[in-house]
């Protein structure tokens, strides 16, 4: 049988931990390593986290816990916990969220069965603080299952317009970090979205498995809301990750995409540099980019106008049939018995003229 690595990254989230590992314990695989691995926090209790899985770990997983002693950030804790994995296959999630059933980990090797997917990525739920309300699912399944069936440099082009999968709902064979390396150690808190990039313009390929994995619990680097005055260190320095993988991932290889690929990204990036301007003024530098590019493909401009009137097009006209069908039926059966009635009566008086 496999053997199955899970990885539970840890941060100041004493509180919910239990939550996490009791998701591990319930599941139904057998063959599982369980790795607890805290990134240097202040709360962290290890004889307390040890003393829970000794009594919870009735199936007698395997388990490791690594504490370092001090913060390294996201991607280098997650590193150094892939390092000492010995199973078949990895998957990783922070501790204030939790794995969604009993048959996550069976889905997953069921899922590798298919020798052609080395990574494999899933849904994920978005719930509130309490995983008490659901407020909707992180991947758009059906885009991402006709993803499986194009190439490396379709999924590529997509991934670079925007993140579409969930980090703790994708799983890779250990071979994949042997093969590409581990994580891009040059970002602090990012590791999937610029692993992911480099993997696809290398031929790698994810594949969408529709099936439910991770419960993220609202909150979180990734989703939390501040001021100008109120943004710690380490959601700055996220900002800073996101932006600096377009300068290293994507924009060294802008040519390899077509127009509307380079509109969409391009659209996307400026997008971002005005959110994350707004709360660390410093950030505007990275504008310079995106004048530079903008500046050397002027097509852009005639694409610009094209979508401004799509836009103008789709939302103000489009959305007035919508209505007009909707809540006016009436209006419009008579209006289409009235354009038939006279297309029916032009049509006799041709006929007639030309006899």
């Amino acid at each position: 049988m496999k053997k199955f690595s899970v990885i539970i990254t840890h941060y100041n989230q004493m509180r919910f931990i239990k939550e996490a590992l009791d998701s591990v314990f319930c599941q139904t695989y057998k063959n599982i390593e369980l790795i607890v691995a805290d990134d240097g926090s202040p709360t962290f209790d290890r004889k307390k986290v040890e003393r829970y899985i000794k009594n919870k770990n009735k199936k007698h997983f395997e388990y490791k816990i690594l504490d370092s002693k001090i913060n390294l950030g996201t991607v280098k804790n997650i590193n150094n916990a892939i390092k000492i994995t010995t199973g078949d296959y990895i998957m990783f999630f922070a501790a204030d969220d939790k794995l969604y059933d009993e048959n996550v980990v069976s889905n997953f090797v069921k899922a590798f069965q298919n020798e052609r997917r080395n990574v494999i990525t899933t849904q994920c739920l978005l719930y509130d603080e309490n995983f008490k309300k659901l407020f909707g699912k992180f991947v758009n399944k059906y885009k991402s299952w006709l993803f499986n069936f194009k190439s490396s440099r379709s999924n590529y082009a997509r991934m670079a317009i925007g993140c579409c999968y969930g980090s703790g709902g994708t799983a890779y064979r250990k071979e994949v970090f042997k093969k590409y390396g581990l994580f891009d150690e040059r970002y602090i808190f990012v590791e999937d979205l610029s692993y992911w990039l480099k993997i696809l313009r290398e031929g790698e390929k994810l594949y969408y498995c529709n099936f439910n994995t991770l419960c993220h619990r609202d909150g979180g680097i990734s989703h939390s809301v501040y001021s100008e005055y109120t943004i710690p260190k380490h959601v700055r320095q996220y900002y800073f990750d996101i932006l600096n993988i377009y300068g290293n991932e994507i924009f060294p290889y802008f040519e390899k995409f077509n127009i509307i690929e380079k509109y969409k990204i391009l659209s996307k990036y400026h997008e971002t540099t005005s959110y994350y301007s707004s709360f660390v003024p410093e950030i505007v530098e990275y504008f310079k980019v995106y004048d530079e590019i903008k500046n050397k493909y002027k097509k852009f401009n005639i694409i610009w106008k094209l979508t401004i009137f799509y836009r103008y097009f789709k939302t103000f006209i489009i959305k007035r049939i919508k209505i007009l069908i909707k809540y006016n039926q009436v209006v419009v059966i008579n209006f289409l018995s009235w354009l038939l009635f006279n297309i029916f009566i032009t049509k006799r008086c041709l006929d007639s003229s030309s006899t």
